[in-house]
């Protein structure tokens, strides 16, 4: 992904030249990081408005969990900063990569969606809510 276009996104938005699906996206992304005990099915409705598949919705949200998870670790651990260019470095990985890596202990398979075995594994909970 062009640099200026990552710079545009990170610094609005709303105003950053995407489409509507991702800024949809982004945007109920930013409000459940921002204010998760706020946050309800009136953040989600605009981005299935916006024509967001609810599995994208799911995909999205769990790639965030992950993320935010690693941070807390990253600073309650105190490791190291990286550089912006192990950043860069890092993030072409994922994206050669994928995040399937990181849905359940032990990976998965491309098409592959581990979590929906898990949650059938444990009838309490369930991966459409």
């Amino acid at each position: 992904m062009d640099e200026a276009l990552v710079h545009s996104i990170l610094e609005n938005p709303t105003t950053a030249p995407i489409n509507e699906q991702y800024r949809a996206t982004l945007l109920m992304l930013e409000r459940l990081t921002r204010s998760p005990g706020d946050f309800g099915p009136d953040d989600i409705a605009p981005v299935l408005a916006a024509g967001v598949e609810p599995d994208a919705i799911e995909e999205a949200m769990l790639v965030l969990f992950v993320f935010s998870l690693i941070l807390r670790f990253v600073e309650s651990f105190g490791f190291p900063s990286r550089t912006a260019e192990e950043r860069k470095s890092l993030a072409k990985n994922l994206m050669r990569l994928g995040y399937a890596l990181a849905a359940v202990p032990g990976g998965s398979r491309p098409g592959e969606r581990p979590y929906e075995r898990v949650a059938a594994d444990h009838g309490s909970i369930s991966a459409r809510g």
